[in-house]
């Protein structure tokens, strides 16, 4: 079974990742599924942990609200291993999003 990785925006996609995560873990397992609020123990390196679960994925699923274009315009995130995936990528759309 492949290794997901669940990307989303605290805020607008928090409900629609949870239930995202739910379907996931049904489907390829929760030991195969990374969502940061389930997987992160405390007192970890968020940064390290997210490079090192990006960098080791066979599919990352990037979860985006409506509002995500003009976030992306205003500051250019530089996420964490962004590019460095060498499994697929997913872009999925959070309820109300525009493209």
């Amino acid at each position: 079974m492949p290794k997901v990785f669940l990307s989303y925006r605290r805020g607008e996609t928090t409900a629609s990742a949870g239930r995202l995560c739910d379907k996931l873990a049904l489907t390829f397992g929760k030991e195969k599924l990374f969502f940061d609020v389930d997987t992160i123990e405390p007192g970890l390196d968020f940064v390290a942990v997210l490079e090192e679960k990006v960098g080791s994925c066979d599919v990352l699923v990037a979860l985006i609200g409506k509002d995500w274009r003009v976030e992306r315009l205003a500051r250019r995130p530089n996420s964490a291993g962004q590019g460095s995936a060498g499994g697929a990528g997913s872009p999925g759309a959070a309820p109300g999003a525009r493209s």
